[in-house]
């Protein structure tokens, strides 16, 4: 293929998500901090991505250039379907990245977002002879090291470790990547393990700015949970604790944002349950209101397997509302009980239930927790513009080294 491109200042990036965020204009913003870093620093991308009539917004840039491609999906059920999705996938990624590098040039760089992209980073930075990074924003795999036929079951996401990648980063989400990583032994050079960024500021301006009135939420006690709902994310957990809450403290009230395959049997769990008059299930939320809706919590919860640190729980430690959180992965690093939240066993729905119930019973305990975990969060976090400064530094060397080899 001739070299047609503009040189090291031009990104590729792949991602099996038809949004910069995970859910439509909500969801994690690491991918969407990159691009605004990328674009901020001068770089021309273009981004690959599944086509999708709803969850596809993309920032308006001269310098940013969208390419659409058909996801085939688990067309078979189980491990088979997704194994056979990835190698569709990667196949129909690889050649729509080729389309893409004879219109354009090709790149100075492949970025893989997901184990669900990476194999076709790779192929593209071989085709291409360009440095390939791969990013993993967390990982399912460690309760299951050591034992090969569930790793075999998983292959998608052992691949991406063991890929030959010039980078590997992946998200410090308490879900031990880095420990994963040394396991399935990933060169240390090659490794990057790095936290969310969290926007402190952003933080305080949500805190003055309650989101209960524009989302039908009264002004009784709070109870805020935001996540995909799907199944490792356990909020059956949160509204089997309900009834118990709700003896103690009646005129509590639960929100729920977020969207997933869970949603319709956790509303007939809330019905069963006789809880739904005090349930509102808000849907996904732009990332604005959803923060507000955060900040606006009496009490945040997170009770999911794995790890329960997603970015939704830093903004909640961030805008100082104390967290009722699963003892799952390397939660602990984050929440220390009794200090800045309370952890609980991940299936203990009287602990759960008792945790609730005495923020929501007691101010002063809320607002000492509170206090504490903003401070936590000041001192401890990575800010969005640092996190964006690693990435960065880590394309430039690699271009450069690419240059300098070349």
């Amino acid at each position: 293929m001739t070299d047609s491109s503009p040189g090291r200042r031009s990104i590729l990036i792949l991602s099996p998500w038809p949004s910069l965020f995970s859910m439509g204009r909500g969801g994690t913003p690491i991918t969407a901090d990159l691009v605004e870093a990328l674009l901020a620093a001068g770089y021309t991308l273009d981004f690959v991505a599944p086509e999708n009539p709803v969850w596809n917004w993309m920032p308006d840039h001269e310098r940013l250039r969208v390419h659409r491609f058909r996801d085939p999906g688990a067309f078979v059920p189980g491990h088979l379907g997704r194994s056979v999705a990835l190698l569709l996938r990667t196949v129909k990624l690889t050649l729509k990245s080729l389309g893409v590098a004879r219109g354009h040039g090709r790149p100075g760089l492949v970025y893989a977002f997901s184990s669900h992209a990476i194999p076709a980073g790779v192929c593209c930075g071989m085709l291409f002879r360009r440095p390939t990074i791969g990013a993993l924003f967390g990982t399912f795999l460690y309760p299951y090291l050591g034992r090969r036929v569930e790793l075999l079951r998983r292959v998608d996401e052992v691949l991406a470790f063991k890929a030959p990648l010039d980078r590997l980063v992946i998200l410090n989400d308490g879900t031990r990547g880095d420990e994963v990583a040394r396991a399935l032994r990933v060169p240390e050079e090659r490794l990057r393990f790095w936290m969310h960024g969290l926007d402190l500021d952003a933080c305080s301006a949500a805190m003055g700015a309650s989101a209960r009135s524009e989302l039908g939420l009264s002004e009784r006690p709070l109870v805020v949970s935001t996540s995909r709902l799907v199944g490792w994310k356990h909020v059956e957990r949160i509204l089997r604790a309900a009834p118990a809450v709700l003896t103690e403290c009646p005129d509590a009230e639960f929100a729920i944002s977020g969207e997933g395959p869970e949603r319709e049997a956790l509303e007939d769990l809330a019905r069963e349950l006789s809880i739904d008059h005090a349930v509102r299930f808000l849907g996904p939320l732009d990332r604005d209101v959803n923060l507000r809706l955060i900040a606006s919590a009496d009490v945040f919860c997170a009770l999911y397997d794995f790890s329960c640190v997603g970015v939704a729980l830093l903004e909640a430690l961030g805008c100082g509302v104390p967290a009722v959180v699963a003892d799952t992965g390397a939660t602990r690093d984050f929440v220390e009980d009794g200090v800045n939240g309370f952890v609980v066993p991940p299936d203990d729905t009287s602990a759960t239930a008792v945790a609730i119930g005495r923020l929501l019973a007691d101010g002063e305990l809320r607002a000492r927790l509170g206090r504490e975990a903003r401070l936590r969060a000041e001192e401890r976090f990575l800010r969005p513009e640092e996190r964006s400064a690693l990435e960065l530094e880590t394309i430039a060397d690699l271009a450069d080294v690419k240059r300098r080899a070349g």
